[in-house]
């Protein structure tokens, strides 16, 4: 993995070798990156797992692009990876699903009816 923010002695300079082939790229100062490259699925290791877990606690919030070939239930056997799934309090999952909540920006001309 290679990094587009790691200053001299920053933490995710020992997270750089776990996540093979990647970029983390930050999308603001204080939250938000991308980690590109990487094919999330059961073959990736704990190691890389471990990864993704530091970089999601660092930015709180990650982006991995271009992983259609993820269905409902690998999505959820990869969020698991993570740690504990909470289902939405008052919606509830998508069919054969535990957690997986349907979002379609479409639906209601592109507006929310609710806060997120």
């Amino acid at each position: 993995m290679r990094s587009l923010i790691d200053p001299p002695g920053f933490w995710l300079s020992s997270l750089t070798k776990r996540i093979p082939d990647s970029d983390v790229v930050p999308l603001t100062s204080r939250v938000g990156a991308e980690i590109r490259g990487v094919r999330l699925g059961g073959d990736l290791s704990d190691a890389a797992i471990a990864a993704i877990n530091q970089l999601l606690l660092k930015h709180k919030v990650i982006f991995f692009r271009g992983q259609e070939h993820l269905d409902d239930a690998e999505q959820e056997l990869f969020a698991r990876r993570l740690g504990n799934l909470v289902p939405h309090p008052t919606q509830g999952p998508a069919a054969g699903t535990a957690s997986i909540l349907n979002l379609d920006s479409g639906r209601g001309g592109g507006r929310a009816d609710q806060w997120h």
